[in-house]
């Protein structure tokens, strides 16, 4: 899973798509990653400002979402289809509505997977579902304690 929020992940991406590549010419093995644009931005400012750190992730909610089109945009190219399928996960119709249409007229919609927190944004996964696309839905779950 990479993190919209964090300018690291474009990095690591880079790395995950190189290695994907080179995965799949020697085994035709496929790589799945998640990208997600991160839930914990205040969070994070927060702690960082408590503690005298740096925060480590943008600091506005509008370059996060810019980093989140640009790691979609990276990772649905022709060129790594074989290699990688890409977990869009996100409860913004306009998000998955561009990734939907930039795979399409990539040729690469095969490697596109629909992702959602269920019980999020089940209005939204609807849509998405009668419009004749498989959506992912994900819960978190834990041991009792």
């Amino acid at each position: 899973m990479l993190q919209a929020y964090l300018p690291d992940s474009h990095e690591a991406l880079e790395g995950l798509l190189a290695w994907a590549k080179l995965r799949y010419a020697r085994s035709a093995g496929r790589v799945k990653i998640r990208l997600v644009k991160g839930a914990n931005l205040a969070m994070e400012h927060a702690e960082a400002q408590l503690h005298g750190w740096t925060p480590a992730p943008y600091g506005s909610k509008a370059e996060v979402d810019a980093s989140y089109l640009r790691l979609v945009d990276i990772s649905l190219r022709a060129d790594y289809a074989p290699a990688l399928r890409v977990g869009v996960a996100s409860h913004n119709l306009f998000d998955l509505s561009w990734a939907l249409d930039v795979a399409r007229e990539r040729g690469v919609l095969e490697q596109l997977d629909v992702e959602m927190l269920e019980g999020m944004a089940s209005a939204e996964a609807l849509a998405i579902a009668k419009s004749g696309r498989q959506v992912l839905l994900y819960a978190p779950v834990t041991p009792p304690r």
